[in-house]
């Protein structure tokens, strides 16, 4: 999980959150860490080198991307590795984290059950 200062939710929160959705999965390991280095006004494929040395130097190499989100391609280029992309429409999940914060009850389907009492307290 990255974050930045200026997130709406706190990053400890979702850490948090991630842990209770995650933390079955024995092979999942949940890691948090601050993105302080991206800078929106470059063009996306060099963001995307800039966080794939990012990555290089945080994780083991990697061997596939796999994302919904079409810079997921130029990602796994820098990082020499394949690349998964999946549901790219969102015909599947048609829902995004920015629309879940702009409207999160009419997409309370797609929110998570540990979330969900965050919304509750915010927005209702």
């Amino acid at each position: 999980m990255s974050y930045t200062v200026k997130d709406p939710i706190s990053k400890d929160l979702r850490f948090k959150w991630l842990n209770e959705i995650l933390g079955y999965n024995l092979k999942i390991k949940v890691e948090m860490s601050l993105d302080d280095f991206d800078n929106e006004t470059l063009p996306l494929v060099v963001r995307t080198k800039i966080w794939s040395r990012f990555i290089e130097k945080r994780f083991p190499k990697i061997d596939v991307v796999i994302s919904s989100e079409e810079y997921g391609s130029s990602f796994a280029n820098h990082l020499g590795a394949s690349s998964v992309l999946f549901d790219l429409m969102r015909s599947q999940v048609p829902i995004s984290a920015t629309k879940i914060r702009e409207q999160p009850i009419k997409y309370w389907q797609f929110i998570p059950e540990p979330v969900r009492a965050y919304f509750s307290q915010t927005y209702l």
